[in-house]
Parts: C-alpha cells; structure tokens; sequence
C-alpha cells in the first residue's frame, strides 16, 4: 500500500508515479491519496486507487487548526488501518515526510513493515526520530538527505530516476513557451521553474533578472510555479510587485505549471535554481537530460547533480551580483550553453538513470522478509 497525502503532481507525486510503474509489475497495488487530485491520468489501470480525507499539517497553523488536523489525521489512519486488514496489505510505503505521519500510525495500528521515502528536509531532529524510529526502511532522495537521518542503519540512499526517452528536446515544440509568453523566437529565456513557497528564493531570481536586463535586451525571465497547496497566498502577488519596482515591465512572466511539461521546457535556454537546501531538485535533472545549462545555489541536491564549471554553475551564497555575471557569461557564450548542455545530459543518463528505480524492488523483497 502506497499513501501520498499530496492532492498536486509536483516533483515528489511524479517521481513515485515512475516508482509506480515499477512496483505494479510485481506486486499488487493499492495507492491511498486525498479526496481530490488528478493521479488517474498517470497510472496504469491495474493500481486500485482508494481516496480518502487525508489532512496537511501547516508549520504556520493555529493550536485549534493542528488538534483539528490531528484529530482527522488518526481518523484517516484508522481508516487506511481497515483498509490494510481488509486486503491482506503486507507492507505500507510512505512517499513523503507527510505521508509518513500516516504510516507511523497505520504500522501502531496494524503491525505492517513500513517505508519512508524521505523527499524533503526535516527541519528539526525530533522529527527524524519521531518518524523514522518505527520505519522497517528508508529511502533518501540525495546523500544531502541522507545526512539529516538518524537511523543509518536502515537508511539508503535511493536516487530518482529521469527517463532520457522522454525527457528529450523537441525542436518542434520549442517555440510553445514563447507562444504563451508572446516573445520572439529570437529571445533567450532564463527560467526559475518551483512551487512558489519562499525557500525557493524567486525573489533572488527576481533580483538577478533585474541586474542582467539592464545590460542584455533580448533576454526574458520568467517564472513557472504555483503555491499548490495555498501555504502563502500572498507570495505570488509579492513577486509580481518586486518585478514592476525593479523595472522588469515587459521583461518579465511569472506562469503556471503546464501540461505539456516537456514541450514547454524544452523553450528554456538557461534554468536558474536558487532554492536553500534543496532536498533532489528534480527540475534540475529534468532540465540537464533536454541539455539546459544550469545555475544552482550549491548546497543540498544540486551538488550531487551539478558538475560545477563542466556541465553547469553552483553558486556558494546568494549574492545576485556574482550569480547575474554566471548568467551573463552563458548569454553572451552560445558553445559554453551547447557544452554544459550536452555534458549534463550525459551525467543524467549515466547516473540517475530511470534504470536505476529498478532497485526499489529488491528494497520491497527484503523489506517483506
């Protein structure tokens, strides 16, 4: 039994629908997921998927909104509980810390061996304890993460995986963010692609752009994000506001995520990541497989994606000086972009392959002993 308490296909959701396609040729699936979301799509037809009320627990939430969220979080887990009894269900993977909350109580409840694959930072140690201590297996999505748990003896680092068939630029389709965005053919586009939640630091972005259009014309910043879960409902407008008062009217586009993901960055000539402590930085990946150069914040999972100086930029710190002049310095160098490019779609494929979730079913097999 899989539980993903997230409603939204970010990177997390996508990555577990690959993991997904693995596992379901083996075993037998039931997939728990909220009341609302858009999972069918994405899934062969042989995972039972089973919506349930499944609650968010917000950091920024009242002491009456965390007692309420608790209260219908052992609700749900009483009810996944049930679930596992009634089908026989051997095993429960938790795909995210939240999730994990869920599968906590559902092992108390029910005695299953449980998985947590660990997708995000955990803020404060306690934490780890609390939610790794009844994990029979855990799976961190970079060496980054590995490091936050406490439990290294049943902690594994378990890499995602980009499919290199798809993730591959189509020439025909590079022109559709253009399209949607109204600019020339002829234009570079500089894209910071995220949820907007404040770590993501598109305010840095925001900050950059300004420096580098005041001397490169034929450039376009643009954002692509959404707050998926309304945790800042302010934040967007706030961006929109920081790009008109540093003089980016016209210059700059802040768009949701599109369907056609691939397509629409495939458009993108340079990706700026500037997240604190990112836990993997999926986008990242996505990006050097259709040979995107890309600038990272070092620190976290872009250090172990990035070959800095060979197949993109990591930049220590946030100063958006030194980061416009890596951006400059790849607009005004055509072969440097070609080159990084192509060098980051080799490291893709060489080491974080969609081969490699293969290793998820050895990781289940033992886990069932």
């Amino acid at each position: 039994m899989i539980v993903s308490n997230s409603s939204k296909l970010s990177g997390a959701e996508r990555s577990m629908i690959d993991l997904l396609a693995v596992l379901s040729r083996t075993y037998q699936l039931i997939l728990i997921v909220p009341e609302t979301g858009e999972y069918d799509h994405y899934l062969n037809s042989e995972i039972n998927i089973r919506r349930i009320k499944l609650v968010r627990l917000k950091r920024r939430d009242s002491i009456i909104n965390v007692i309420k969220n608790l209260y219908e979080m052992l609700k749900g887990a009483r009810q996944i509980a049930k679930m596992v009894r009634s089908n026989q269900v051997d095993l429960i993977y938790a795909n995210s810390n939240q999730a994990q909350s869920y599968g906590v109580l559902v092992k108390l409840l029910t005695g299953r061996k449980l998985i947590w694959h660990v997708r995000d930072n955990i803020k404060h140690q306690y934490l780890a304890w609390a939610l790794g201590i009844f994990a029979d297996k855990i799976l961190c999505v970079s060496r980054y993460i590995l490091l936050q748990i406490p439990f290294k003896a049943k902690a594994e680092l378990f890499y995602n995986g980009i499919d290199t068939k798809i993730w591959k630029q189509d020439h025909t389709s590079t022109q559709l963010i253009r399209q949607k965005l109204g600019i020339s053919e002829k234009c570079l586009l500089v894209a910071h692609i995220g949820q907007l939640i404040p770590w993501k630091r598109h305010d840095l972005f925001v900050r950059v752009s300004a420096i580098v259009s005041k001397s490169e014309p034929d450039v376009h910043f643009v954002i692509v994000g959404e707050d998926l879960f309304d945790d800042f409902p302010d934040y967007k407008k706030s961006l929109v506001q920081q790009a008109c008062s540093m003089g980016l009217d016209g210059r700059f586009s802040l768009i949701s995520y599109q369907a056609d993901f691939v397509a629409y960055l495939s458009g993108i000539d340079i990706l700026l990541h500037l997240a604190d402590g990112e836990p993997f930085g999926r986008t990242i990946a996505e990006a050097m497989a259709l040979k995107i150069p890309v600038i990272a914040t070092a620190g976290g999972g872009p250090d172990e994606l990035i070959d800095n100086h060979k197949s993109g930029f990591l930049i220590a710190g946030s100063n958006p000086e030194i980061i416009a002049k890596k951006v400059k310095l790849l607009i005004c160098d055509a072969p440097l972009r070609h080159r990084f490019g192509r060098q980051g779609r080799a490291i893709i494929a060489a080491q974080f392959s969609i081969c490699n979730i293969e290793q998820i079913i050895p990781v289940v097999s033992v886990c069932l002993l």
